[in-house]
């Protein structure tokens, strides 16, 4: 019975005790550097990249002409307005435009 005891609790705490050590200081590694900005940081929503600290503030600007400036949707996950080169084939003829989830060069 010693000897069964032993085993148990040694295999116990090399099968399941240490790997969850592991497993939970990997996770705290891994919210560690959550916190930083990154590459990746254009394919999450809009709200997730706020809690990065480098969300977009409110920001009140004159915007003179020729002036960029990237609109965004706050009701829809943080969409933002995207123009695309294509025109409408009929009706007005005039610029096709979306909302589009990702941070791409014609959002300007």
């Amino acid at each position: 019975m010693r000897t069964w005891s032993r085993h148990f609790f040694a295999r116990a705490l090399c099968l399941i005790v240490i790997p969850i050590l592991f497993y939970m200081t990997m996770f705290e590694l891994h919210f560690l550097i959550l916190g930083s900005s990154g590459d990746g940081d254009a394919f999450m929503s809009s709200e997730f990249r706020q809690t990065l600290g480098h969300g977009m503030r409110d920001t009140y600007a004159d915007v003179g002409i020729g002036s960029e400036i990237t609109i965004r949707h706050l009701n829809t996950q943080g969409g933002y307005f995207h123009s695309h080169a294509h025109n409408y084939p009929g009706g007005s003829g005039q610029q096709q435009i979306t909302l589009y989830p990702h941070r791409d060069e014609n959002n300007n």
